[in-house]
């Protein structure tokens, strides 16, 4: 499944690190090559829907308006 999620996603840093830990795991010495790359995708990670998802209070509701979460602290959130 790992190796499916890394096809449809090869740039996924969460799993091509799932995947080394697998490959380590069983003693196999492509984990150093994937985590090299989980590494290297994870330096260039723009995931911001995860930070979306971290800074607001995302509405389930129709008209519902987003607000910032309540454990956010904006004074020690900056984005460059």
């Amino acid at each position: 499944m790992l190796e499916k999620a890394v096809a449809a996603n090869p740039d996924s840093s969460s799993a091509l690190g799932l995947w080394a830990e697998a490959k380590k795991l069983a003693g196999d010495r492509a984990a150093e090559r994937l985590e090299r790359l989980a590494h290297e995708s994870a330096a260039t990670l723009e995931n911001y829907s995860e930070v979306a998802a971290l800074y607001f209070h995302l509405s389930w509701a129709d008209n519902e308006p987003v607000t910032l979460n309540r454990f956010t602290n904006p004074k020690g959130v900056t984005f460059h």
